[in-house]
């Protein structure tokens, strides 16, 4: 059950990442939407390194 309630928060982040990249495009442009996406993944591979399914 646990695992199902993270699931659903990790893709509701990432919905919100993929909206905020593609307003950081619209209005910084494309180099600064990869940089952002760059520094989430980062910190969501942090995040699924300290994940454990118990």
């Amino acid at each position: 059950m646990k695992y199902e309630e993270t699931f659903k928060s990790e893709v509701a982040s990432i919905e919100a990442m993929l909206y905020k990249a593609k307003q950081r495009r619209k209005e910084y442009g494309a180099l600064n939407a990869i940089i952002y996406m760059k520094e989430w993944l980062k910190v969501v591979c942090e995040e699924l390194n300290d994940f454990t399914l118990t």
